[in-house]
């Protein structure tokens, strides 16, 4: 069950949509939206190589450049302050230093779900700081996280990517104990080369939903498509409103939260996704 959330609040489109779906669960799960704002030194001010005597204009112009960015999030910060009070939620917010992803990870100890924006790009080669602090955020996560970008689907269902292995059953017990979209039936799609044991792992899955009172849809289907593209082209098709990424496809385990599937998803992908280590 849902009582409080941490969102990260920088004021970037995607952060301001993670706001957004951090208030609305706020006030459907009458839950405590804590808003972060991490002011990143390194990020902001980098260590860098200066000439002779340059040492005290890069420091001055660093401090500068922190002082800006700190104003900045101050405002954002009161800005969300303000959103929360006028959705009539439960909030707190507050602003810490430091390196971003492990700011996030800290501090989502505090709740039962971490809220971050995340960066879509059309090119999974293009690397970006909201890209390297989320990759570090999943990794060492302590909460479940949903990743949000700038543009959200009004969707009538939830897509659960699952193979029976041990990473996406804790997966879908965590989506589950939350209660996040529990009015909404499942799509619990699962990808392979060839069936096999298909059928047996989706029956487990299915018997664990009905049992807390989901209406479910099972999808079992193989494909010689990457499962990245075969879960984008399934998300495309029924723009859920949630994708809950438990691990599929045996080759996909060790790379699930930082490998190349989960990056193009994160990239490529307008829905939300939920993710647990």
């Amino acid at each position: 069950m849902l009582k409080s959330l941490v969102v990260g609040v920088s004021g970037s489109a995607s952060s301001q949509a993670a706001a957004r779906r951090a208030m609305q669960w706020g006030q459907a799960h009458d839950a405590k939206v804590i808003g972060v704002g991490v002011l990143d030194d390194e990020q902001l001010a980098p260590a860098e190589s200066v000439p002779l005597g340059g040492g005290q204009f890069k420091a001055e112009r660093g401090q500068i450049v922190l002082a800006k960015a700190e104003q900045r999030l101050e405002g954002v910060l009161a800005e969300f302050d303000r959103a929360c009070q006028i959705a009539g939620v439960q909030h707190r917010s507050f602003m810490t230093r430091g390196n971003a992803a492990d700011r996030l990870t800290q501090h989502a100890q505090r709740a039962d779900l971490l809220v971050v924006g995340h960066q879509r790009l059309e090119s999974t080669n293009s690397i970006a700081p909201t890209t390297v602090t989320l990759a570090k955020s999943i990794k060492q996560a302590v909460r479940p996280i949903v990743c949000v970008s700038g543009l959200t689907y009004s969707a009538s269902s939830v897509l659960v990517a699952y193979d029976g292995s041990p990473q996406a059953a804790r997966t879908l017990a965590a989506f589950v104990g939350l209660g996040l979209f529990a009015d909404l039936p499942i799509r619990l799609v699962t990808i392979e080369k060839s069936l096999g044991d298909l059928a047996y792992d989706t029956t487990l899955a299915s018997e664990f939903l009905e049992a807390h009172g989901f209406k479910i849809d099972v999808t079992c289907f193989t494909s010689d498509e990457a499962p990245s593209d075969a879960l984008l082209r399934l998300i495309e098709e029924t723009r859920p409103a949630l994708v809950v990424l438990g691990a599929f496809g045996k080759s996909w385990l060790r790379e699930v939260f930082v490998g190349s599937v989960t990056t193009t998803l994160l990239h490529k992908s307008h829905a939300p996704l939920f993710l647990y280590h």
